[in-house]
């Protein structure tokens, strides 16, 4: 079994990028096909947690949806981190 090397600030750092990345270009996309700045990504993401209800517009709905965004990214950067050892 290969030693494991100390990964944890690179994977973090790409799930941040990777997830900052993938918002960009969710909102770019967004914009350029409807003309307007998209509001609600972030409360779409948050209701696959808590349901429809929470698509309201207010901030706590955005945050959550952040949050569960970026834990999605990096935690899909940590295990390619831990598996890239082993292929």
């Amino acid at each position: 079994m290969p030693a494991v090397n100390n990964f944890t600030k690179p994977a973090l750092l790409t799930g941040l990028l990777a997830g900052t990345l993938d918002l960009s270009g969710a909102v770019i996309s967004f914009i350029i096909s409807n003309g307007r700045f998209p509001g609600k990504i972030l409360e779409y993401i948050a209701s696959a947690a808590f349901g429809k209800q929470v698509i309201n517009g207010s901030i706590s709905s955005n945050l959550w949806g952040a949050f569960f965004h970026y834990f999605i990214a990096i935690s899909f950067s940590f295990f390619y981190f831990l598996i890239y050892q082993y292929i």
